[in-house]
């Protein structure tokens, strides 16, 4: 039994190693933007959950749900801008694809990261 146990934990390094050379190959291809190669690929580790919470207050004569300084549409009512926030906080639940993504960051440089699709905030309502 023993020799089984050493040989899985050869073969569970080997998988690591292939998983972490694949994101590197993966991550090297997108940087190129020509193709998304099609790898498949499995970390290991827990995943970083975040907390998010949409407020909803008073804007532009009506209600909207914010999120830190980011305002969405205006509504009529306090009630019609809370299901909006709701459905806003389910849909931030929800997985997805693990894809490459690019954005720039407040000095104007761009960034390039994998955006794992399990990897999905926990999204609350207030006010």
């Amino acid at each position: 039994m023993l020799v089984h146990a050493e040989a899985n934990a050869r073969a569970d390094r080997a998988i690591a190693l292939t998983a972490d050379a694949a994101m590197r190959e993966w991550l090297r291809a997108c940087r190129n933007r020509a193709t998304v190669p099609p790898v498949a690929f499995v970390t290991s580790g827990s995943a970083t959950m975040t907390d998010i919470t949409y407020h909803i207050v008073e804007h532009d004569g009506g209600w909207t749900y914010k999120l830190g300084d980011v305002f969405a549409e205006t509504y009529r009512t306090h009630d019609e801008a809370a299901a909006a926030a709701q459905a806003a906080a389910a849909e931030q639940q929800l997985g997805g694809e693990t894809v490459p993504i690019s954005y720039q960051d407040a000095d104007g440089v761009w960034h390039e990261e994998v955006a794992r699709g399990d990897d999905r905030p926990i999204a609350d309502v207030e006010g």
